[in-house]
C-alpha cells in the first residue's frame, strides 16, 4: 500500500511538471510570435516611410525638371522676341529715312516747278518788250539779230536746275549720319550707376551712438530715428524687395510682431528700392512694419552695409544683409553682420530678451 501511494504521488508530480513545461512552451511560443509580429510591423512601417521618402524625392525631381524646362522655354521665347524687336527698330529708321528722302525730293521738285513758272512769266513779260523794240526800230536790222542771242540764256536755265536737285541729296546723307551716332548714346550712360555707388564704410561699433537719419517710407510718409527714442529699434538692411531671401526674412519679422511689440521693439527695413516697390512688396505679403527707401545709399553706407559680394562666381558691390538693434537711448546695443533669413527673427527676439 505504501508503495502504491508513493508511485501515485510520483505520477501526480510528473504530470504537474509536464503541465508546467507545456504551459511554459506555449508562453514562449506566444512571446516569440508576438516579437516576430512586432518586428514585421516595424519593418513594414520603415518600408512605407522609405517608399514615401522616395516618392517625395521623385516628385521634387519632376518639379525641378519642369521648372528647368519652363525656364528654358521662356529664355527661348525671349531670345526669339529680341531679334524681332531689333528688326522693327531697324525698319523704323529706314522708313523715316525714306519719308525724309521723299519729302526732300518733293521739296526740290516743287521749287523747280515754281522756278519754271517764274521763268515762263519772265519770258512772257520779256516777249512784249522785244516786240515793242522791233516796232520802234523797223529800219534797223541789228536788233532783229540780237533776239536769238537773248534766247540763249533761257536754254541755260534748265542746266542750272540740275545741280539744285543734287544739293538736297547731300543734305539727306548728312541727316542720316547723326541717326547712326545717336543710337549707341544710351549705352554710354551705364557707367553713371557706378559713379553714384554708395561709399564703403566700416559699421558703427556696439556701444557707440547710432547714426541718425530721416528716410521716406512706404505709403508716402517719413520715418526719423530721433522720433523713436524710448523704443528698441530693429534696423535691418536687405538687398531687394520680393526676392526669396528678403521675403523669408520680412515674413519672419511679420510673424513675430506680437513678441516684438512685447519687447517694446520697432522693426525698420531699409533698401535702395523705391517707395512704389515697397508699397507693392508690403501689400503682397501683408507686412506690418515700415519699409524705408534709401536710393542714394547714404544710410546704408553709414551703417557699413554696403560692400563687396559674390554671386554665381561674379564679384560686385551691393547691400549686405545686416541688422542693428538700437536701444532706447539711441545707442547700438547689438550688431548682426551675417544674417540667416530663416532664423533671424528668433535670433533678434533672443537678443531683445537679453537686453531687457
Amino acid at each position: 500500500m505504501a508503495r502504491k501511494k508513493t508511485t501515485s504521488k510520483k505520477k501526480a508530480t510528473a504530470k504537474k511538471t509536464a503541465a508546467k513545461k507545456t504551459t511554459k512552451k506555449r508562453a514562449a511560443k506566444k512571446t516569440a510570435a508576438k516579437k516576430t509580429a512586432a518586428k514585421k510591423t516595424t519593418k513594414k512601417r520603415a518600408a512605407k516611410k522609405t517608399a514615401a521618402k522616395k516618392a517625395t524625392k521623385k516628385a521634387a525631381a519632376k518639379k525641378a525638371t519642369k521648372k528647368a524646362a519652363a525656364k528654358k522655354a521662356t529664355k527661348k521665347r525671349a531670345a526669339k522676341k529680341a531679334p524681332t524687336k531689333k528688326r522693327a527698330t531697324k525698319k523704323a529708321p529706314a522708313k523715316k529715312a525714306a519719308v525724309k528722302k521723299a519729302a526732300v525730293k518733293k521739296a526740290p521738285a516743287k521749287k523747280a516747278a515754281v522756278k519754271k513758272a517764274a521763268a515762263k512769266k519772265a519770258a512772257v513779260k520779256k516777249a512784249p518788250a522785244k516786240k515793242a523794240a522791233a516796232k520802234k526800230a523797223p529800219a534797223k536790222k541789228a536788233p532783229v539779230k540780237k533776239a536769238p542771242a537773248k534766247r540763249a540764256p533761257a536754254k541755260k536755265a534748265p542746266a542750272k536746275k540740275a545741280p539744285a536737285k543734287e544739293a538736297p541729296a547731300k543734305k539727306v546723307a548728312a541727316k542720316k549720319a547723326p541717326v547712326k551716332v545717336a543710337a549707341p548714346a544710351p549705352a554710354k550712360a551705364a557707367p553713371a550707376a557706378d559713379a553714384a555707388e554708395p561709399a564703403i564704410q566700416p559699421a558703427p561699433e556696439v556701444g557707440t551712438k547710432a547714426p541718425t537719419f530721416t528716410l521716406p517710407s512706404d505709403g508716402g510718409g517719413e520715418v526719423s530715428l530721433e522720433a523713436l527714442r524710448g523704443k528698441n529699434v530693429v534696423l535691418y538692411f536687405y538687398p531687394r524687395d520680393d526676392t526669396p531671401g528678403c521675403t523669408v526674412e520680412a515674413c519672419g519679422f511679420r510673424d513675430a510682431s506680437s513678441e516684438l511689440a512685447g519687447a517694446n521693439a520697432v522693426v525698420l527695413g531699409v533698401s535702395r528700392d523705391t517707395v512704389k516697390k515697397h508699397d507693392k512688396f508690403k501689400a503682397k505679403f501683408n507686412l506690418d512694419f515700415p519699409l524705408l527707401s534709401d536710393p542714394a545709399g547714404e544710410v546704408i553706407s553709414a551703417y557699413g552695409s554696403w560692400g563687396p559680394k559674390k554671386f554665381m562666381g561674379r564679384e560686385f558691390n551691393g547691400i549686405l544683409r545686416t541688422t542693428f538693434i538700437i536701444d532706447k537711448d539711441g545707442n547700438i546695443a547689438k550688431a548682426f553682420p551675417k544674417v540667416s533669413p530663416k532664423t533671424h527673427a528668433a535670433e533678434i527676439l533672443a537678443a531683445l530678451s537679453e537686453l531687457s
